[in-house]
């Protein structure tokens, strides 16, 4: 079978960016008219998972345990809004059913996110699910992001849900966004367990129109450690 790629020619841009004020809503305060702002969890279960992960003595089986329910809740947000459709059942099956309007693609943003997606196939049996990947153009510093999604509709017809555990600059979220608006996405959800405030600010700029779902968003940015205080060797502790 081949993937479905498409490649972009974005290039590396500077992370470095003032601290801007981004407005912020919470997830039970989500008016329609505001879909797109970002939306911080204050779900006892996703504040409960993000403490855990935060902790520096949460390692193993308990670390990866915690980032899979975490992902389940903002997965649960992140398609609340999506519309139903009246389906008809077959003769002799009852009455008329509402089913999803739009199939899922979900599509993980990072090494560290393929491994954890896995743990929504049994949620969401009928979803496609897929990757984004960000690799070095040529000799130089250029990073260009290729899409990577098996049996997939047109993206114009799915909803799209990203996942990237940490938002730090927003370089890669806005290099994956962009691959999916030129390859026709036009309904898309970003989930982050954190997200600074400097990366979303970048999200926002480029993309106001995709929604961001988090569990915290952090003020402070540094440029090895991301996110501060964020969480601590995301990617070792994940393997461990």
């Amino acid at each position: 079978m081949t993937p479905y790629t498409t490649t972009s020619d974005s290039s590396r841009t500077s992370s470095r960016e003032s601290r801007p004020t981004v407005p912020v809503i919470r997830a039970a305060e989500r008016p329609v008219s505001l879909v797109a702002s970002p939306v911080v969890l204050e779900h006892p279960i996703a504040q409960h998972a993000l403490t855990a992960l935060r902790h520096r003595q949460t390692v193993g089986l308990d670390f990866r345990a915690h980032c899979h329910q975490l992902l389940l809740v903002l997965a649960l947000e992140a398609t609340r809004s999506m519309a139903l459709q009246t389906k008809v059942p077959g003769a002799g099956q009852g009455e008329e059913a509402q089913v999803l309007a739009k199939p899922i693609v979900f599509l993980a943003a990072s090494r560290a996110a393929m491994g954890i997606a896995a743990c929504l196939r049994e949620f969401l049996p009928e979803t496609v699910f897929g990757s984004v990947t960000l690799d070095p153009a040529g000799s130089g510093s250029r990073l260009e992001p290729r899409l990577h999604v098996f049996h997939a509709r047109s993206l114009s017809e799915v909803r799209v849900v990203l996942f990237q555990p940490i938002v730090a600059s927003g370089l890669s979220a806005t290099l994956a966004l962009n691959l999916l608006r030129k390859s026709g996405a036009n309904d898309v959800a970003l989930l982050s367990y954190i997200t600074s405030a400097q990366g979303l600010a970048r999200i926002r700029t480029g993309f106001p129109e995709v929604p961001v779902f988090t569990a915290a968003i952090d003020q402070g940015w540094a440029n090895q450690l991301g996110p501060l205080p964020g969480i601590w060797n995301f990617e070792e502790r994940l393997c461990e």
